[in-house]
């Protein structure tokens, strides 16, 4: 290997790394320090797990974007007082869900199909779960709508934000 090919191997990593340390913090900082409006929270990080999807490249360094919002949004409410845990028991179905959408962009060449099918999934296990939950009294109702309709706003906002976001910043 040259000396110009080693220079754009480090390039490479150093970026992929960036790329992956700031998704990372920001799964974590966003549910942290935002705990409303569900509308913004979702959206972003729906954005950032289709910025995952389309710019880690090791399966591995997806799992942290994938699980740590959901876990961070619970330790929220255990710091600062609003923990609910009925979102105990939504969060292997969330992890379920997120993890279908990424699969899903990486695995289907057209992103806007793979958004489609991927949001189809994710949305699918989440209502399904939300509302079998609800009707066995587990879950209070609000989140049949927080799991269904709320997911398909968030999703499409996330999406226009990750598409923009990849095309100013991340252009490949």
């Amino acid at each position: 290997m040259n000396k110009k090919n080693k220079f754009q191997t480090k390039v490479i990593t150093l970026s992929e790394n960036f790329v992956i340390s700031t998704l990372v913090f920001l799964s974590v900082a966003i549910p942290f320090f935002l705990e409303k409006p569900q509308l913004l929270v979702g959206s972003v990080v729906n954005g950032l797990l289709i910025l995952a999807a389309l710019n880690i490249k090791e399966e591995k360094n997806l799992l942290p974007v994938v699980l740590l919002p959901s876990l961070t949004t619970l330790s929220r409410g255990l710091v600062f007082g609003h923990f609910t845990f009925f979102l105990a028991y939504m969060i292997p179905f969330i992890w379920m869900g997120n993890y279908a959408l990424v699969y899903v962009l990486r695995k289907i060449d057209n992103k806007f199909l793979a958004l489609v099918v991927g949001g189809i999934l994710k949305i699918s296990v989440l209502f399904t779960v939300a509302n079998i939950l609800v009707r066995l009294s587990i879950l209070p109702k609000i989140f049949v709508t927080s799991m269904g309709v709320f997911q398909i706003y968030t999703l499409v906002l996330g999406s226009i934000a990750a598409s923009l976001i990849q095309k100013i910043y991340i252009k490949k």
